[in-house]
């Protein structure tokens, strides 16, 4: 009976509610319409539903936005007069008659009629706002903005039309006057703080235009001193435009003493995203001191570790290292809880095998950390290609590969084939190369991240029928670049050089010991080695590329601006359509204005 009762219902349902709601569907698909600029479609279907249901204002304000779209002027003054007729008194029919008469080129009675309706209404202000979206509509953006500041001084208390008259601004790009209305706006509705900041950052500013509006709010803040909406305003002012400096002055100011906000870390983390490293850390530094009990504690320490690395990294700095071990130990001392520093103690052997090259305390921290979490993958499995990565620098070619073999998940699997694949490469074990790296494209596609390493590594393996020995030697040479051996991988390309070869394995053999010469600072060496494009006929097709890296070396690294223009302009004369002719321009641009005196 129940069932029965409830098939019944369903069968009984209302059709006026049907009705609807095909009624609802067709309008929509008049809306996709009009959003496809196809409005004699959308009137079609309007016009139906309007007949359907002539007091419906949803079908006829969209049916009177496809007339005035498709310039049907006497169509829409219809339309209107219906309405005015449906709905005596209603000011908004009256609004809509404007429209037309713009439409039809009456700019000046359009206006006229709008002013009289608002010296009626005057005190009601959504006829302001329907004005003032009636002259937007039409371009008419200062008599909108005008009536939006009428609107607010005759409603003072509705500070809504403050956002709007800063939108307008803001769209226009006058972005000087949308800040004024945005500040004024945020005096009087300080909750709202978040929307408005994410209005103001949307402001597409020159750096000229940035330098003046962060003077501006300089000035504001010194004006009021009381508002915290108005200095995070200003902080993440700074922060986008990399004021790193002022910003984090901001935000220690605002943060105070008060861990609820995480205005600090928030910070930090963006300045350290941005590699303003040196502003990060002392983010992270001021919100450990101020709040050792926080429980984002430990996330402003590994930031610190971090970016104390980085910038050990980027001075060849030990003194940073060493900071970011100290930091690590003193987690370790205050937190016994090894679960909530796993990632800490894996940046500490990433700074004992990176900057200490210490391979052995490495390899041990790594070896501890997938030992001691097994189920957890994110820390198990990176510490797995880091432990096999300590064993191919020592190297330990089968126990590297057999540390990679349990990892599983889909994010380090392809990884852990990349380095099985280059093991067998380094043992001369192609068609297990192939499998390897044939696994990884199945697995990745053509946009995984370790795709492009695994094609080259493809390109390589093509030579072994053509080029074996020589393959033999390079393959030494790149075992011997893992292991940072620079002098030795060099020597050994070099003895690959004397092997016979195609044209395209010379060349790339060429073009890496130029590189491996240049970095060991051996620079006539690597002159030497980019020469020789131009004494072998049949590397002529690298020549342009051999030109512009002999150009960098003679520019950057032995100071020689007059070879190295010489140099670059040979590329351009010889080569005009090279991928290389833009970057060889702007360094001649460079040098010209650099040393105007010493080229022509």
């Amino acid at each position: 009976m129940l069932i029965f009762w409830g098939i019944s219902l369903n069968a009984q349902q209302n059709p006026a509610a049907r009705q609807s709601d095909r009624a609802m569907q067709q309008y929509r698909l008049a809306q996709t319409y009009q959003q496809l600029g196809d409005h004699e479609m959308a009137a079609r279907i309007l016009e139906n539903l309007h007949r359907q249901q002539p007091q419906n204002l949803l079908f006829y304000e969209a049916l009177l936005e496809s007339y005035l779209f498709l310039s049907r002027l006497d169509k829409a003054e219809k339309l209107i007069e219906q309405q005015r007729a449906l709905h005596p008194g209603n000011v908004r029919f009256d609004i809509d008659r404007g429209l037309v008469l713009y439409k039809k080129g009456q700019q000046e009675a359009a206006l006229q009629l709008w002013q009289s309706i608002l010296q009626k209404r005057k005190n009601d202000v959504t006829v302001y706002t329907m004005i003032a979206n009636a002259m937007w509509q039409n371009r008419l953006y200062d008599e909108a903005l005008d009536v939006y500041k009428a609107a607010y001084r005759q409603f003072p208390g509705r500070t809504y039309l403050l956002q709007n008259i800063a939108n307008l601004y803001r769209m226009r790009m006058q972005y000087r006057q949308a800040l004024i209305y945005y500040l004024e706006y945020l005096k009087r509705e300080p909750d709202r703080y978040r929307g408005i900041i994410r209005q103001i950052l949307t402001f597409r500013l020159t750096d000229e235009q940035a330098d003046s509006l962060i003077q501006f709010l300089k000035n504001e803040a010194r004006l009021d001193t009381d508002s915290p909406q108005i200095k995070l305003l200003i902080a993440k002012f700074y922060q986008k435009y990399q004021h790193y400096e002022d910003a984090l002055k901001m935000y220690l100011e605002i943060q105070g003493n008060k861990d609820t906000y995480g205005y600090l870390l928030d910070f930090a983390r963006a300045a350290q995203n941005d590699s303003a490293f040196a502003e990060a850390l002392k983010a992270y530094e001021a919100f450990i001191a101020r709040f050792p009990h926080s429980p984002d504690i430990l996330r402003a320490y590994q930031g610190a570790a971090y970016c104390h690395l980085a910038l050990a990294r980027m001075n060849n700095d030990v003194h940073h290292a060493r900071q970011a071990l100290n930091i690590i130990q003193t987690v370790r001392d205050r937190h016994s809880n090894q679960n909530q520093i796993a990632r800490l103690r894996m940046l500490e052997a990433d700074i004992y095998k990176t900057f200490f090259f210490d391979i052995d305390r490495a390899l041990q921290i790594y070896r501890e950390l997938f030992q001691a979490f097994p189920k957890r993958p994110d820390i198990a499995e990176t510490a797995r290609i880091r432990a096999a990565e300590c064993y191919l620098i020592r190297g330990e070619l089968d126990a590297a590969r057999q540390v990679l073999k349990p990892i599983r998940t889909r994010q380090r699997k392809p990884e852990a084939l990349y380095l099985m694949a280059r093991i067998a490469f380094y043992q001369q074990k192609y068609d297990q190369v192939k499998q390897f790296l044939n696994e990884i494209i199945r697995q990745e596609g053509i946009s995984g991240n370790m795709i492009n390493d695994a094609l080259q590594l493809l390109l390589w393996i093509d030579y072994q029928e053509t080029a074996p020995r020589a393959l033999q030697l390079y393959s030494q040479a790149d075992l011997l670049l893992f292991q940072q051996k620079k002098s030795e991988a060099l020597k050994k390309i070099e003895d690959a050089l004397n092997q016979e070869m195609p044209a395209d394995f010379r060349a790339r053999l060429l073009l890496q010991a130029a590189d491996l010469a240049d970095d060991l600072a051996q620079y006539d060496q690597a002159i030497q080695l980019l020469n020789t494009f131009f004494q072998d006929k049949t590397l002529s097709v690298y020549a342009d590329e051999a030109l512009y890296r002999l150009g960098t070396i003679f520019l950057r690294r032995l100071n020689n601006p007059t070879e190295a223009f010489l140099i670059y302009d040979r590329l351009l004369s010889e080569f005009p359509n090279s991928p290389y002719a833009n970057a060889a321009r702007d360094r001649l641009r460079e040098i010209r204005e650099k040393h105007p005196d010493l080229v022509p």
